[in-house]
């Protein structure tokens, strides 16, 4: 019985012991949730899409993500991008002058939604939503740390148009 006792006292005792000092911490990392985007672009929902040529999507990726060096990041930015003018001050203001962008390499491409669209001279264009995962990493000098070097993996949504070419009879 007496040892009963003391396990008990015990159990309070290193329940009232707690620091209250210690800081409130999550236990659970927050996710974003993916939301379906579309295409603005009025035409028709290809069923089976074709996928555009993966050079071509990766070398146009990769340019866009090397102006960010320039500072011309902006240009690339689509009209629908949340709060772009918010985006490039915050990259004026914010991001260390000399800090460089550089794409490490670039993994999967999907395809999220295609449509063909008619122009108003005839010809027919496929339009392209897709993602394209793409490992980067930001580097830069620090006063206090020296050189930094801050690796990320971004989800980079593109729209791309291609001219269709007709097949002559």
């Amino acid at each position: 019985m007496k040892s009963k006792s003391l396990f008990f006292v015990l159990v309070v005792a290193t329940f009232f012991y707690r620091p209250t000092f210690l800081p409130a911490q999550e236990l659970r990392s927050i996710n974003v949730i993916p939301t379906p985007v579309h295409l603005k672009t009025p035409g028709k929902t290809v069923e089976q899409p074709v996928a555009p040529r993966a050079d071509v999507v990766r070398g146009k990726v990769d340019k866009a993500l090397r102006s960010w060096n320039n500072g011309d990041i902006s240009s690339y930015l689509s009209d629908n991008f949340y709060d772009k003018s918010r985006f490039g001050d915050s990259m004026q203001t914010s991001i260390p002058k000399d800090a460089k962008l550089r794409v490490l390499d670039m993994g999967s491409m999907q395809i999220l939604e295609q449509k063909i669209v008619t122009d108003p001279d005839g010809s027919r264009r496929r339009v392209t939503l897709g993602s394209v995962e793409v490992n980067s990493q930001i580097e830069f000098n620090d006063n206090k740390n020296g050189f930094v070097r801050v690796p990320g993996k971004n989800e980079i949504l593109y729209e791309m148009s291609e001219k269709i070419k007709e097949a002559k009879p």
